[in-house]
């Protein structure tokens, strides 16, 4: 690997880790401003998501194996402070984690199945077609950034899964989702 390829794929992933830094603290921004001006709407939401957790697990897993089109960090405050004791709050954190992982493996699969019936119109998208392209430029380190920031860990674990990445590396690096899960939901639980 080349000097420049190397200073490439740390710019890469500074950027990507500075991303995930202001992500974090624009959702918490947006969760204070809507407690502050919101506060009754903001509530009964809680509230009414609260009384429904099945659902609420049900809806999460469903927007995992949809591309993630709900940020996971939005179902993090159904579960509150004065509700949940820490300890509980890090077991829900690795279920949801848990689920998390086995959308993206059916996800990889998918891709996986897909892939291996050639010309797919899906492939020909210009987001699938980005992210193929950083996948070759990064390989491993784009599914890894993809477990820990806001980089679309559904769609990189498509492209991974159609261009023959090694599923067993796949399994190994997704575990970091883990880490994303707990990092987020601490700081969720201690600031919001």
């Amino acid at each position: 690997m080349s000097s420049k390829e190397l200073q490439s794929k740390r710019r890469y992933i500074w950027e990507n880790l500075s991303r995930s830094l202001i992500y974090l603290f624009v959702l918490v921004l947006i969760y204070f401003l809507l407690k502050k001006y919101f506060v009754a709407g903001l509530e009964d939401w809680i509230a009414f998501a609260s009384e429904r957790k099945g659902w609420m697990f049900l809806v999460f897993f469903t927007s995992e194996l949809a591309f993630g089109l709900v940020p996971p960090e939005v179902f993090f405050v159904v579960f509150p402070e004065e509700e949940y004791s820490y300890l509980a709050f890090t077991g829900i954190m690795i279920l949801m984690a848990s689920m998390s992982y086995i959308a993206g493996c059916i996800i990889f699969l998918t891709g996986r199945f897909l892939g291996n019936k050639g010309n797919f119109r899906l492939f020909d998208n210009r987001w699938y077609l980005k992210y193929k392209e950083k996948m070759e430029v990064y390989g491993s380190i784009l599914l890894v950034l993809a477990c820990v920031t806001p980089v679309p860990y559904a769609t990189v674990a498509l492209v991974a899964g159609s261009q023959d990445y090694p599923f067993s590396r796949f399994l190994l690096i997704s575990t970091l989702r883990l880490v994303r899960f707990i990092g987020y939901g601490t700081v969720v639980y201690f600031v919001v």
